[in-house]
């Protein structure tokens, strides 16, 4: 089974993708909008489920890959996740 790990999912969309296609896949982000507020979400739901987590969380996940999708443009979350990531593999 293909393993991956992502954070900043928001809604989780492309987890719940990656899921239905067999992927093994922990999905993270510091705000998931179905479990507070979230400034870049107005409705709170996610396709599936998206755990709360910082990149702190990157340190239990350096056996799969790191999915990062639609970086913030002022935001310097996927700079963060890349200098903690220790992985070798980069999606």
């Amino acid at each position: 089974m293909r393993r991956s790990w992502s954070w900043g999912r928001g809604t989780g969309y492309w987890a719940y993708l990656l899921r239905n296609r067999g992927v093994d896949i922990a999905a993270y982000d510091l705000a998931p909008p179905d479990q507070g507020p979230n400034a870049y979400r107005f409705e709170p739901r996610t396709w599936t489920e998206v755990q709360t987590g910082g990149v702190e969380i990157l340190d239990q996940y350096a056996d799969r890959a790191l999915l990062l999708c639609w970086p913030g443009y002022k935001d310097t979350f996927a700079d963060d996740a890349l200098a903690r990531f220790n992985g070798n593999v980069l999606i």
